[in-house]
């Protein structure tokens, strides 16, 4: 069964008619437009609680849990695609508990000596890029003299994917367009896909009190034909 039957099966359990007319409303749009999980259940609990029946809020937190749990198993299998996708690409290898690895840390995907990947996903229009995370994966690259490249793929619209590379910015490259930010920043599908017609995308983080650090964003086709030439 899949993980959205799994869901409507938890949601189909609860007694309170008011509750499930909307949870069934909210799955309706999740399957045909594959909506952000997460914001999900943020709903369900919010209009659960409005009803101050303690019984009640009991018996559908507990279906809640069953459904964090299945949406936690989505978002496994997805990641994993996702990971086995890149290294089908590159000729790498899925990395086991990356982030619990100490040499493989910071990384999904990995081509012993060459490249280092760290897969990023969203269901929603945005995503919110943090240097912290960028500034761990290059560090970790550095010590094992491999070059870090982050994926960042946008799921929201059904046949509407699209798949970018982050990369350190090449010396002495020339930026068509650059976007400034202090620690982190929201990335939009539709600003990417605009201002890389008009060719090379620079993502320039400058902290306070720090040197800056310059990024370049890419189709991952792009970064895929780069990386047979190199």
């Amino acid at each position: 069964m899949s993980c959205i039957g799994e869901a409507r099966q938890v949601l189909g359990a609860t007694r309170d008619e008011g509750i499930l007319d909307v949870a069934r409303r909210r799955m309706r749009e999740l399957s045909e437009l594959q909506l952000n999980y997460r914001a999900l259940l943020q709903q369900l609990r919010q209009e659960h609680h409005s009803h101050g029946n303690d019984l009640m809020a009991y018996y559908i937190d507990e279906r809640l849990k069953l459904l964090r749990s299945v949406m936690g198993r989505y978002e496994k299998k997805v990641s994993r695609k996702q990971e086995e996708r890149v290294a089908a690409d590159l000729g790498g290898r899925v990395q086991a508990n990356s982030g619990a690895m100490e040499m493989g840390g910071g990384a999904d995907v990995r081509v012993a000596g060459h490249t280092r990947v760290e897969c990023k996903y969203t269901e929603s229009p945005t995503y919110t890029l943090k240097l912290d995370d960028l500034e761990k994966l290059r560090q970790q690259s550095m010590q094992a003299g491999e070059a870090p490249v982050m994926q960042i793929e946008f799921r929201g619209v059904p046949g509407r994917r699209e798949r970018f590379a982050l990369v350190p910015w090449p010396k002495d490259a020339v930026p068509a367009y650059t976007l400034r930010a202090a620690k982190s920043t929201r990335l939009t599908r539709v600003l990417l896909c605009t201002r890389l017609l008009n060719g090379r995308f620079q993502l320039l983080f400058q902290p306070a009190y720090a040197p800056a650090k310059a990024f370049e964003l890419m189709y991952w086709s792009d970064y895929l034909e780069q990386n047979k030439e190199s």
